[in-house]
């Protein structure tokens, strides 16, 4: 049996050898001097134990530090090696949390007591026993808790990091469309999330004109369904039509930890919809796989994120903490806003105030003078409110897969209302400056008359 041995004591370390020549136990092949030579120590000599200890020389001298580099240490270990026997020696109580730890990463061989007892070499001679670690198991749960909760800390990081500096996905370039150098080089990347308060308040139809509107400054736009939400986006755009017959959602093939490949899509009117397939069922998503898929989709330098109703889910959450801004949608509706309440002031809880907008959908004149205080009341609204009249070529738009901007004429009073209140939340999100570069000379007058109403 080939052993390494790391205990950060020479003496203890010469001692250990000693006896494990004298016993013939086994032959000690390494004695490493720090705890990250031991990681590649194993990796070069695939010994059947190591014998460690506490005090080998780790990051930091802190006990707390020490102790979640140790588990570190461990977990990358057994990752390519479960059965390896791992000794652990030290001087700590029984009911250290830290030991118990140590009890679920399949370690039975743990000497506490600051001296190995004389029969210590008799009990690496045998087999693993669980009885051993018997004693060091009365706080398993919460070491088994706070390990779970430590992984989740971890992987929100890793997340965090993905959906901030994105990532190239395996093939490269997958996103069909080019950006113009130009706006690589002026447009800051984006994320803006459409939100509905309650099922039905239209925060796919909203982000959908808003990600239209952009598109017409010559922005080069993607819209993102949420992975919780049920499939609406594949049908709204009439995919079955735009699509070839072997085409994969970017859903399915992230899900399926597959390469992403080109075409996977969908152009429609200057916008790229990233969306679900019809029989995506998303078996294994997850929190990470939200991220990576948002960090490829940074290709594109302004997303916009339908989430739908989804404003509580907890792997939302970590959208909305990156979102550069968030817009609600709301209808006057007063039986589903008292509904809504709850979950909306629990929403806000976690975003700062000044990321978020409220959009009331199907709005009219009657309907603002009347409930417009009521409905602030409600959710706590301090700032601005949007309204939005009932789009009737919306529904037009929507029943032939393209754009809603087409079907309303140029000289309708409407479509420059709606056209205002589009600009002023363009202006909100991508800042007046950038807006003076995209657009040609002759609108910019009016851009900057409607952002003041």
């Amino acid at each position: 049996m080939d052993v390494i041995i790391g205990t950060g004591n020479e003496h203890l370390d010469a001692m250990i050898q000693e006896d494990i020549k004298k016993s013939g136990i086994g032959h000690v092949v390494a004695i490493v001097p720090t705890r990250r030579s031991l990681v590649k120590k194993i990796n070069e000599v695939s010994p059947e134990m190591i014998i460690i200890g506490d005090d080998l020389l780790g990051e930091s001298n802190n006990r707390g530090e020490s102790d979640v580099e140790w588990e570190n240490i461990i977990e990358d270990i057994r990752r390519f090696s479960y059965n390896l026997r791992i000794v652990f020696f030290c001087d700590r109580s029984e009911d250290d949390l830290f030991l118990a730890k140590l009890t679920t990463f399949n370690i039975t061989d743990i000497f506490n007591e600051g001296t190995f007892p004389k029969d210590y070499i008799q009990q690496l001679d045998q087999e693993p026993n669980f009885k051993n670690i018997i004693r060091f198991r009365n706080q398993v749960e919460k070491a088994t808790e706070d390990m779970k909760k430590k992984k989740v800390e971890e992987e929100i990081k890793a997340a965090e990091e993905i959906i901030v500096s994105g990532v190239r996905p395996q093939e490269g370039r997958v996103i069909e469309k080019i950006v113009p150098v130009y706006q690589q080089l002026i447009v800051q990347p984006k994320l803006i999330v459409f939100a509905s308060a309650f099922e039905g308040a239209g925060s796919s139809s909203m982000a959908k004109l808003f990600a239209e509107h952009l598109a017409t400054l010559n922005l080069h736009i993607g819209l993102v369904e949420s992975p919780y939400a049920d499939p609406y986006w594949y049908e709204a755009i009439d995919g079955e039509v735009r699509v070839k017959e072997d085409w994969k959602s970017w859903f399915s093939s992230i899900d399926k930890d597959q390469v992403i490949r080109k075409g996977s899509d969908i152009e429609v009117e200057n916008v790229t919809y990233i969306i679900k397939g019809p029989s995506d069922l998303l078996q294994k998503w997850s929190l990470l796989k939200t991220a990576y898929l948002i960090g490829y989709a940074r290709q594109i330098p302004i997303i916009v994120y339908d989430m739908s109703h989804n404003l509580t889910h907890e792997h939302e959450r970590i959208i909305l903490k990156q979102a550069d801004h968030v817009f609600i949608t709301s209808t006057f509706d007063p039986v589903r806003v008292n509904r809504s309440v709850d979950e909306y002031s629990e929403f806000r809880k976690h975003i700062p105030p000044e990321k978020i907008s409220m959009i009331l959908n199907y709005s009219t004149k009657e309907l603002r003078t009347k409930y417009e205080d009521k409905l602030r009341d409600s959710f706590s609204i301090t700032g601005d409110v949007y309204h939005i009249p009932y789009v009737h070529e919306m529904t037009t738009a929507l029943i032939k897969g393209c754009s809603t901007w087409e079907h309303i004429p140029e000289d309708d009073e409407f479509k420059k209302e709606l056209k205002s209140t589009m600009a002023i939340l363009t202006e909100k999100v991508v800042g007046k400056e950038l807006l003076s570069k995209l657009l040609p000379e002759s609108k910019r007058k009016r851009w900057s008359f409607f952002s003041k109403k």
